[in-house]
């Protein structure tokens, strides 16, 4: 897909998974056969993006860079210390921006099918969406990012207020989405996400049928026994 643009967030610290893995980055944490980027970078890679790029921090970048150039992956990076999660959403969907292109954004501890995938960017191109998140009805995050939906308009109603799904760490973004966000108004993504203006800008979602979340080592037991599936 030639108007895309894919990037994945792999700046995070992943200090719950420091314990178990003190040595490695969590990017590079394997489950099965592969690390946590790996599935990530080629699942996007599948999409055939214009242009590719990952959000590195400078304490593990170096090795992460090292290990995927090892691998033969072709790709750009942004090194930034972000000190919040909002920080990394503008710093890398930006770094990504190109005029009338849209970005599809990942974190690096989500794992999907890649059908799941494909029909999200479909959903998006499709409403001609300013922005489409792929959403969860199997909430175990900790702090979920609760989503309200218009199942007949198939639309988000509203994000971090209520809601029967949550978000799913999958974000496209039309040009003038990336373009609307601006640095250091807010301390968090959720904080973006919910001020949003759902009732001006089509917002629209895609259910993720069946996904990974890892966050910490019990996670990480739980991919290994599913991990086949995707």
């Amino acid at each position: 897909m030639s108007d895309i643009i894919a990037g994945i967030f792999a700046a995070g610290k992943g200090e719950r998974l420091k314990k178990d893995f003190p040595d490695t980055p969590k990017p590079l944490i394997k489950v099965g056969e592969k690390t946590l980027i790996e599935y990530a970078l080629d699942n996007l890679l599948k999409l055939s993006p214009k242009e590719f790029g990952i959000l590195l921090n400078p304490e593990s970048g170096p090795e992460i860079i090292k290990y995927l150039k090892e691998k033969k992956y072709s790709f750009k990076y942004v090194m930034f210390d972000s000190k919040t999660s909002f920080e990394s959403f503008y710093t890398l969907s930006n770094f990504l921006k190109e005029k009338d292109k849209t970005v599809i954004l990942s974190t690096v501890d989500t794992i999907l099918n890649h059908k799941d995938l494909k029909e999200l960017i479909e959903t998006h191109i499709k409403n001609k969406s300013y922005m489409t998140l792929g959403i969860t009805e199997e909430i175990n995050d900790e702090k979920p990012l609760l989503v309200e939906i218009d199942e007949n308009n198939k639309t988000i109603k509203s994000i971090g207020k209520s809601g029967d799904c949550a978000t799913n760490g999958i974000y496209v973004l039309s040009y003038r989405a990336v373009n609307d966000i601006k640095p250091q108004k807010f301390k968090a993504l959720r904080e973006f996400l919910s001020s949003i203006d759902f009732e001006k800008l089509k917002v629209t979602y895609h259910i993720i049928k069946e996904s990974l979340d890892i966050d910490d080592i019990s996670d990480i037991e739980l991919a290994f026994k599913k991990i086949d599936k995707f």
